[in-house]
C-alpha cells in the first residue's frame, strides 16, 4: 500500500485526467477533494460512492482511497497537515464553524456516506473552489500564509457543517453503546416495529442512514440479518421444547399467519418448523 507524505502545511493540486494516476493509497495528511467535472466511483476504506460534478470528499491520515474514473474528471485537492490550523484559535475566532477542521476530517460518518449538498451549497462550493484554484495558479508561493485561502478553506468546512445540521446526533454519537443496543434488540424481538432501523435510530439519537452503516461495520451484517438470526435461534428453542404449537409461535413472533412463519423458518433452516421439531426430537431420543 502506497503512503504519500507531505511536509508543507498546505498544498493545492488542480488537474484533470482520464484515469486516476495512483492505485489505492493513504496519506500522512488531510485531504479535501472537490469534483469540478466528470463522473466515476470513489473508494474510501473499501466503501464505494459514485461521484458527479459538485461532490466533495474528506480524507484523514491513514484513510485508503482511489478513484475509478468513468468520464474525464477535473479535481481540486486541498491537502493540509494539522499544523495548518495551529491551535485552533483562528478557526474558532472566525465564527464559521464549531467543530475543528481536523475533527471533521476524522469522522467515519463522512467516509461512509456521501456529503449531500443543496443546489445553493453546490454553487457556493464551486465558487470557493474556483477562487482557491485561481489563487493557487497566480500566487502559489503565498498559499501557506494567505489569509484569503485560509478563510476560503474554513468556508468549505462551514458548508459541510451546514449540510450536517440534521446529522448532529450522528456526529456526537459516532460510537453507540453496543451492549445497550443488543439488550434493546433482544428485549423487543417480539415487536418488529420497535427494532426497525428508523425506530432504533430515534431511540439511540442517531440518523437512520448512519445507524445502518454503523451497525454493519460493527456486527459484520446488516440489522435485518442480525434480527432474523436471533429470531431463528429463539424459535428453534421453542420447537425443541415442544410446549407451543406452530400457530402459537407464529403469533408470539408477530407473523401474519402460520404459513408466513413456516416460509420464514424454512428459508433459513431448509426445514419446515414441524420437520425441525421431529428431527431434533429423534436426535435427542437416539
Amino acid at each position: 500500500m502506497i503512503k504519500l507524505k507531505q511536509f508543507q502545511s498546505l498544498v493545492i493540486h488542480d488537474y484533470a485526467e482520464e484515469s486516476f494516476h495512483l492505485p489505492s493509497h493513504s496519506h500522512t495528511y488531510y485531504e479535501l477533494i472537490y469534483i469540478f467535472s466528470g463522473r466515476g466511483e470513489h473508494f474510501v476504506n473499501s466503501i464505494k460512492n459514485k461521484y458527479f460534478p459538485g461532490d466533495v470528499f474528506v480524507l484523514s491520515p491513514n484513510d485508503e482511497h482511489y478513484f475509478d474514473i468513468m468520464e474525464y474528471t477535473h479535481f481540486i485537492f486541498i491537502k493540509f497537515t494539522e499544523n495548518y490550523f495551529q491551535d485552533g484559535t483562528q478557526y474558532k475566532n472566525s465564527g464559521l464553524i464549531k467543530i475543528s477542521p481536523v475533527e471533521f476530517m476524522k469522522m467515519k460518518f463522512l467516509k461512509e456516506t456521501k456529503i449531500e449538498l443543496s443546489d445553493t451549497q453546490k454553487i457556493l462550493m464551486k465558487n470557493i473552489m474556483e477562487n482557491i484554484a485561481n489563487y493557487n495558479l497566480k500566487s502559489p508561493s503565498n498559499i501557506m500564509s494567505s489569509s484569503i485561502i485560509y478563510t476560503h478553506i474554513l468556508a468549505v468546512f462551514g458548508i459541510i457543517q451546514e449540510t450536517m445540521k440534521n446529522e448532529t446526533n450522528a456526529i456526537q454519537n459516532q460510537e453507540l453503546d453496543k451492549d445497550s443496543l443488543i439488550s434493546f434488540l433482544h428485549e423487543n424481538i417480539y415487536f418488529p416495529k420497535k427494532i426497525r432501523a428508523d425506530h432504533l435510530s430515534g431511540e439511540f439519537n442517531i440518523s437512520t442512514n448512519y445507524f445502518s452503516i454503523w451497525f454493519k461495520r460493527n456486527f459484520g451484517m446488516n440489522l435485518s440479518q442480525y434480527v432474523n438470526r436471533y429470531r431463528i435461534e429463539l424459535i428453534k428453542k421453542r420447537l425443541i421444547a415442544n410446549r407451543k404449537s406452530i400457530k402459537e409461535i407464529s403469533l408470539e413472533f408477530n407473523f401474519a399467519d402460520a404459513s408466513h412463519f413456516s416460509k420464514f423458518f424454512k428459508n433459513y433452516t431448509r426445514m419446515s418448523p414441524s420437520q425441525y421439531g421431529i428431527t431434533t426430537l429423534d436426535r435427542t431420543l437416539s
